[in-house]
């Protein structure tokens, strides 16, 4: 599945935009140092193909997010700037026609100064379902 239409929004538009809620949340893996001046949350879906998501950073860093095609994942690059304060920002990707239904994730890229590394975020799925089944 490849990323496209990445898209910034003001907090408003955010707020306008009709998020529904993960049915599981995603589970969230790292590799290799992200750097943790930055971080990442995903939202929920806009349709069936967008996720909304929010990359937030601290006092004095400044974040660009891009959409990196060759690698296929959302690269969020960490520079320290000041003076800036906390600061986030509000965005969509879209993982293609239908893809609510698939076994989809998403790859972020963060890294900046000496800490780089990825997070992937991957859908939630129930395991073992009998465990809430009671046990005689």
């Amino acid at each position: 599945m490849a990323l496209s239409n990445l898209k910034s929004y003001t907090y408003e538009q955010y707020r306008a935009l009709n998020i529904t809620s993960f049915a599981l949340p995603p589970t969230k893996t790292p590799t290799g140092d992200p750097n943790p001046n930055a971080s990442v949350s995903l939202a929920g879906w806009v349709g069936d193909n967008l996720i909304a998501f929010t990359v937030s950073n601290g006092v004095n860093i400044l974040t660009s997010v891009t959409l990196d095609e060759r690698n296929n994942w959302v690269a969020v690059t960490v520079t320290s700037f000041s003076p800036a304060n906390a600061n986030t920002t509000y965005w969509t990707i879209d993982l293609g026609t239908g893809a609510k239904s698939t076994d989809w994730s998403v790859t972020y890229d963060v890294a900046g100064g000496n800490k780089t590394g990825t997070w992937t975020f991957v859908k939630g799925k129930m395991t073992n379902d009998d465990d809430f089944i009671p046990k005689p």
